[in-house]
């Protein structure tokens, strides 16, 4: 039995990395919309061309819409031809909108041949479930001919359309941000190989076995990075950083194991 106290800090470990991962899934899955409260609504107030008429091949139709919600919510758009919703093949068809009210520019296309009966705008929850749905009659086909030119858009799509090309601010990494990074890429590495060495040469008997377990990643992981920044890799430093984490998990664990085990020993 005594033979066996070693692979306790292996098998605390993988415990441990299985709970903070569920945990991390948790945390990541985008909650449902809660009940309680005035439902959100989304209400089209202008499209781009009308809704009935004639669209060249893969041309773009705007809608805009107005929402209003007490949580975040998706406000989804959609072609309906008969009671089938059409494939979008391309689409800006979803928008994030916070808490609050505002408006949202959406815009599919289909390609020539699509037909189309009605818009359907829908609210969707984090998780993309329906909250809401209501359509738009619409008579609209998508023809093999011209496409409209920007300059023949109304105003509200000119300014949707510079938006997008504007790039995205960048925010600068917060004080905490700055010291996690170097952390993970510098702390970690360093204060695994001082743990792996002293360990490793301190401990005896079963207890070195269990804390040069880790060698059997790190040094493939090592060589591996090695390997890659003698190739010139920016990101050859990765596989041996992306494992310290688990080295240091492991050994902290394996020296409190060996701590209580020496502890309570006969």
């Amino acid at each position: 039995m005594r033979r066996l106290i070693p692979l306790i800090p292996l098998v605390a470990t993988v415990l441990v990395i299985e709970f903070v991962r569920f945990l991390f899934a948790g945390a990541m899955r985008p909650a449902s919309y809660a009940p309680g409260g005035p439902l959100p609504t989304a209400v089209v107030t202008a499209t781009d061309p009308g809704l009935d008429g004639q669209l060249g091949n893969y041309e773009q139709l705007y809608v805009r819409v107005a929402y209003r919600a007490t949580q975040p919510i998706y406000v989804s758009l959609d072609g309906v031809s008969g009671r089938l919703v059409a494939s979008r093949e391309m689409t800006g068809g979803m928008y994030r909108a916070e808490p609050g009210s505002g408006e949202a520019t959406l815009w599919i296309a289909f390609p020539e041949g699509t037909r189309l009966d009605a818009l359907r705008v829908s609210i969707l929850d984090l998780r993309e479930k329906a909250i809401s749905t209501s359509d738009l009659p619409a008579r609209l086909q998508w023809v093999h001919g011209s496409v409209r030119s920007m300059r023949e858009r109304p105003e509200w799509v000119l300014r949707y359309s510079e938006a997008r090309q504007l790039p995205a601010p960048a925010q600068p990494p917060s004080n905490l941000e700055i010291v996690g990074g170097v952390g993970l890429l510098y702390g970690l590495p360093l204060l695994y190989i001082a743990l792996q060495g002293w360990f490793g040469l301190a401990w005896r008997g079963g207890w070195r076995g269990a804390a040069l377990l880790p060698l059997l990643l790190s040094v493939p992981a090592f060589l591996w990075s090695a390997y890659a920044i003698a190739d010139n890799s920016n990101l050859g430093f990765l596989p041996f950083v992306l494992m310290a984490p688990l080295g240091v998990l492991y050994l902290l664990i394996a020296a409190a194991a060996r701590f209580v085990a020496r502890r309570w020993a006969p």
